[in-house]
């Protein structure tokens, strides 16, 4: 992404004209609900491709004191909006992903933490 394209989407971000929701990328701290909306966990960070700096996944903190995650690509959003990302998994879905290690998790939203983590 263009460092203009970057400048205009903080501009409308600012102006309240863009939302993460509108452009399907969960925001850090939405809820994570799979289909029948029954809460799983809650966004802990976004993943980039780490060329166009576009987020490709997110990490999903869950369990009894958010200390386990998951990474779920953006393809496996069902719907946004300001509050809640609904999956296209179900209960038993979400369980079976495999446990996310960490090396690569972005500390700032957007922000790359190296090479491809796709």
């Amino acid at each position: 992404m263009a460092t203009g394209q970057i400048a205009a989407i903080a501009g409308r971000l600012a102006e309240g004209r863009d939302t993460m929701a509108e452009r399907h990328v969960p925001a850090i701290g939405n809820q994570v609900l799979v289909s029948g909306k029954k809460k799983v966990g809650t966004v802990s960070a976004l993943l980039t491709d780490g060329q166009a700096s576009e987020p490709v996944a997110f990490i999903v903190k869950y369990g009894l004191l958010h200390k386990k995650t998951k990474r779920v690509t953006l393809t496996q959003i069902k719907w946004i909006n300001a509050e809640n990302v609904v999956l296209e998994l179900t209960d038993r879905q979400f369980a079976a992903l495999p446990e996310w290690q960490g090396a690569d998790v972005a500390a700032e939203p957007g922000a790359s933490p190296g090479p491809t983590p796709a």
